[in-house]
C-alpha cells in the first residue's frame, strides 16, 4: 500500500514539474521570439534589394514603439528581377496607424548592431493598409550598400593626393617655377629688387613725385576732373532736352528735313550739269567751248589793256 501511494505521489511531483518547465518554454518562446500567439494579428509585406542582415522574428517598430516582428523573408521575381520579399506580422489594433503615407526603414537597432524595421506614422486623412498590401520602403544607408558610392570618391582622393605629391616633389627638388623660387637664390634676389621697385614706386606716389604722384595728392586735379565731369553732364543733359543749335540738331526733325530737301536739290543741279543743254553742263563738257571762251576773255583782256593804253583811239571829244 505505501509503495503505491508513493508512486502515485511520485507520479504528481512528475507531471507538476513536466507542466512548469512546458509554461517556462513557452514563457520563454513568447518573450524571446515578441510573437503576438495570444493577440490579433494582420500581415504587411516589404519588397527590398538588401536584407542588411534582418532575420525572421526580428522586431517591427512603429515610431518607437514594438508593433510586431518579421513573420518570414523570401525571394521573388519582380518585374523580371530577383528581390526579396519581407513579410511583416503586425497587431490588429495598430492597423489604422499605418496607411498609404507611412514607409518602413530598416534601421539598427542595440549596440550589437540588431537590424529592425521602424514604420512610421501616418495621417488621419490617409487610406489605411490592408492585410497583404505593400508597404513602401524608404531608402537607408548603411556602409555595405555605400561602397560603390564611396569607392569612386576614394579613387579620387587617391588621385589628387598623388598628384600633390608630385607637386611637392617637384617644388622640393626646385624643377618648377615654385620649386625655383623656393629654392632658387636669383629668383628671390629678383623678387626682392621687384619688391624694392614697387616700394620705391609707391614712396614717390605718396610723395606726390611724377605725373601719377601728382594725379593721387593733388587736389586740385580732383577739382578739375570734377568741373569737367559736371559740364559734361550739362552739355549731354541740354542735348538730351534739345537745348541750343546743337542739341535742336539732334532732336528737331525739321531741321533734317530741310537738309534733306537741301541735299535733294543740290542733286538735281549736279544731274542737270551733266546735260550739255545747259549753260554750265555745256561749259562743263564741252572742250571747245571752254576753248572758246578762255580766247574771248584773252581778246577782252587785250580790249581793255589797249584802251589804257590808247584811249585816243576810241573816244574823240569834239567841241564844235
Amino acid at each position: 500500500m505505501y509503495n503505491v501511494n508513493s508512486k502515485k505521489n511520485n507520479m504528481k511531483v512528475g507531471y507538476t514539474i513536466f507542466s512548469g518547465l512546458v509554461i517556462l518554454f513557452l514563457f520563454v518562446v513568447i518573450v524571446g521570439t515578441g510573437e503576438n500567439l495570444f493577440s490579433k494579428t494582420y500581415n504587411l509585406n516589404l519588397v527590398v534589394k538588401e536584407t542588411e542582415g534582418l532575420k525572421k522574428g526580428g522586431s517591427v517598430l512603429l515610431g518607437g514603439l514594438k508593433i510586431g516582428s518579421i513573420r518570414d523573408i523570401r525571394f521573388v521575381p519582380v518585374e523580371n528581377k530577383n528581390k526579396i520579399v519581407i513579410e511583416l506580422s503586425l497587431l490588429q489594433e495598430y492597423a489604422g496607424k499605418i496607411t498609404t503615407g507611412s514607409s518602413a526603414a530598416i534601421e539598427t537597432f542595440g549596440l550589437l548592431g540588431d537590424k529592425m524595421i521602424n514604420i512610421s506614422l501616418g495621417n488621419h486623412d490617409e487610406k489605411p493598409l490592408h492585410d497583404g498590401d505593400f508597404l513602401p520602403v524608404k531608402e537607408f544607408f548603411s556602409i555595405e550598400t555605400a561602397g560603390s558610392v564611396v569607392e569612386p570618391i576614394l579613387q579620387k582622393i587617391d588621385g589628387i593626393a598623388t598628384d600633390i605629391k608630385s607637386i611637392t616633389g617637384d617644388v622640393s627638388t626646385g624643377n618648377s617655377t615654385i620649386g625655383k623660387l623656393l629654392v632658387d637664390d636669383s629668383a628671390i634676389n629678383k623678387l626682392n629688387v621687384l619688391l624694392e621697385n614697387i616700394s620705391a614706386i609707391v614712396l614717390s606716389v605718396n610723395s606726390s613725385k611724377g605725373s601719377i604722384g601728382r594725379l593721387v595728392n593733388e587736389p586740385n586735379l580732383y577739382n578739375d576732373l570734377a568741373v569737367i565731369t559736371y559740364n559734361l553732364r550739362r552739355l549731354t543733359d541740354s542735348l538730351a532736352s534739345g537745348k541750343g543749335t546743337l542739341g535742336k540738331f539732334l532732336r528737331d526733325d525739321s531741321f533734317y528735313n530741310n537738309l534733306n530737301d537741301l541735299t535733294n536739290g543740290l542733286n538735281t543741279i549736279v544731274k542737270k550739269t551733266e546735260n550739255d543743254s545747259t549753260l554750265i553742263g555745256g561749259s562743263l563738257n564741252d572742250k571747245t567751248l571752254y576753248i572758246k571762251l578762255n580766247s574771248l576773255i584773252d581778246e577782252l583782256n587785250s580790249l581793255i589793256t589797249d584802251i589804257k593804253e590808247n584811249p585816243e583811239r576810241y573816244i574823240n571829244v569834239s567841241l564844235f
